[in-house]
């Protein structure tokens, strides 16, 4: 099979799919209603009802975290060749070794700021759409009070 043809197939897969899943996967009714595991997972994915980014920042965080210290402890150890003889590298080890985690911490917290906003917003959106009871007694309340303040008052 020649690559435009394996071409043509792949799109008018893609276009099938993306339909399919537009009708039967992606509407909001089908929210929670899903009997399938993995549809319900696909819906929940397609509408971002988790964000995945966190879990991979986080593991970008240890992963740095524990490559600063694993190379700057080393890197104390060693000897750097040079025209004008061997030179250590332990200043530039322990430098690693200390400012390299608390630098990967400064950026990581920068980028989780931005994820943990997003997360909260989503959390305060969710509660918003939740319809309460207490909002239409609240209602309630503000029609009584603003007929009872309309009525002229009379002073003696």
């Amino acid at each position: 099979m020649s690559i435009g043809i394996a071409a043509t197939i792949g799109m008018i897969a893609t276009v099938a799919v993306i339909v399919l899943l537009y009708v039967k996967v992606l509407p909001k009714k089908y929210d929670g209603k899903l009997d399938n595991k993995y549809l319900q997972w696909l819906h929940n994915y397609f509408n971002f009802k988790r964000l995945y980014i966190e879990d991979i920042l986080k593991f970008l965080f240890v992963v740095g975290t524990v490559m600063c210290v694993c190379f700057g402890f080393f890197m104390m150890f060693s000897v750097t060749e040079t025209y004008f003889g061997d030179q250590s590298n332990f200043t530039t080890g322990l430098v690693l070794l200390i400012v390299g985690p608390i630098t990967m911490r400064f950026i990581f917290e920068l980028q989780m700021m931005g994820v943990m906003l997003v997360r909260n917003v989503m959390d305060i959106n969710k509660k918003l759409d939740k319809p309460s009871s207490g909002a239409q007694d609240a209602t309630r309340t503000e029609e009584s009070t603003e007929s009872v303040n309309s009525q002229p008052q009379i002073k003696e």
